[in-house]
């Protein structure tokens, strides 16, 4: 039986940005390792909630969630947060018990009066840990303290053998897009703890937090991966390292021996001039493949393509649709993806169309129950505001239809 250990990570939403987005690709590495021991890290971070739960019930999921933890890790700086602060009160004072690991990044400001509370509070329930560099000390903590945790509780190493793997390959380039590569790992971590509910696990190597600095053991490690996987994904921006260019041809050759991995190229498209080898590759795909390459402006053109990618193989209790620009699981009935922002949606001039006819509709609806209620005895209004509603449900009905239709039309190219 796989044994849950569930983590909230509480912080300054903006702050602290790229080191949560790190800390999700880290613990989804963590767990491509842990899986096998049937242990899974559930990881909640502050944000994902705030979207997924309706405004009036937020602080309330919250809570619960972070008084069911086994563990609450917080960063922080000298100054926090009304609800950062609120939130680690609740781990405080939760009768589970959280083990709570605060890490304050150091600076020349005095700590405000909320954190000093927090550092002064925590006692035997925790520990406050200043630092400096977030990857050699803060991760370095963590890895620590899972590996003790792991030793010291008494949990079932023993593989889930009616767990099944789907193994994606992920070949990204350049350090400088190291956040947009993280975003993708983060978001497999939140997706496994959906999947897990129906005996799959997705495993997205190889390693790009922790990776070995020798390129000879690194080559012939991605070379088994790429073997060993269904799909690849190659994110290129506006250079192409040498590793990554190994990687691509050699995940190419499979393809052309073995049909698989089956390979989705995308190209930053916020790049002001290509490289002469971005050129030469995406005349290489066009011509000599006769394959084509996505172009993508931010990650969630490659959230939506693994989604597909999942839904294609016909998983028990999983396909998804799309509804107002969010992409949901049908059967669960839970938010995954807002593609709302991606060109394919945003730029649909037949969504654009009935988009602005339901803003006009329901403007009117405003202006015609503003009026009606001014005079409650006018019956022609009362049918006039039913009129409008009806129309309003047509077109609503038909941007429900055209975004699947949409989504329909990206399985048919996932598929060729």
């Amino acid at each position: 039986m796989m044994r849950i250990i569930r983590i909230f990570v509480a912080s300054s939403i903006v702050s602290f940005c790229s080191e949560r987005k790190r800390m999700g690709a880290l613990f989804c590495e963590w767990n491509n390792r842990l899986v096998n021991k049937s242990i899974f890290l559930d990881v909640k971070f502050c944000e994902e909630l705030d979207n997924a739960v309706p405004e009036k019930r937020k602080q309330d999921e919250y809570n619960s969630y972070i008084e069911n933890s086994d563990l609450f890790v917080m960063l922080t700086d000298s100054e926090c947060g009304n609800y950062t602060m609120e939130e680690f009160e609740v781990a405080l004072h939760s009768k589970n018990k959280p083990r709570i690991l605060v890490f304050c990044r150091e600076d020349t400001t005095e700590l405000s009066d909320y954190v000093e509370r927090i550092k002064n509070t925590i006692g035997n329930q925790g520990e406050f840990v200043f630092y400096s560099n977030y990857k050699t000390e803060v991760e370095q903590y963590l890895l620590s303290y899972f590996q003790n945790y792991i030793k010291k509780s008494d949990i079932n190493t023993v593989p889930d053998k009616k767990l099944t793997k789907i193994l994606f390959f992920l070949g990204a380039s350049e350090l400088q897009y190291e956040d947009e590569r993280n975003e993708i790992l983060r978001f497999i971590l939140s997706l496994n703890e959906k999947m897990l509910k129906m005996g799959i696990y997705i495993q997205a190597e190889p390693d790009i937090v922790n990776n070995s600095t020798n390129w000879t053991v690194q080559i012939e490690k991605h070379k088994i991966l790429i073997d060993e996987s269904e799909t690849a994904f190659f994110l290129f921006f506006s250079e192409i390292d040498t590793l990554l260019e190994k990687d691509f041809k050699y995940a190419v050759e499979c393809f052309k021996k073995k049909k698989y991995p089956k390979i989705f190229t995308y190209f930053f498209d916020q790049v002001l001039t290509e490289s002469e080898q971005i050129v030469n590759l995406k005349r290489y795909i066009d011509c000599e493949m006769n394959h084509y390459y996505s172009e993508f402006s931010n990650v969630d053109s490659i959230k939506l393509s693994i989604l597909i990618q999942l839904a294609d193989k016909h998983i028990p209790g999983f396909s998804i649709s799309v509804d107002d620009g969010r992409i949901s699981d049908e059967i669960q009935r839970q938010d995954l993806l807002d593609v709302s922002s991606l060109n394919i949606f945003s730029k649909n001039d037949t969504l654009i169309n009935l988009k602005k006819k339901l803003d006009n509709l329901s403007h009117e609806y405003e202006n015609v129950a503003k009026e009606f209620s001014n005079d409650y005895e006018r019956r022609d209004l009362i049918v006039k505001l039913s009129e409008i509603d009806d129309a309003m449900n047509i077109v609503s009905e038909k941007i429900h239809k055209e975004e699947n239709e949409t989504l329909k039309m990206l399985f048919e190219m996932h598929r060729r």
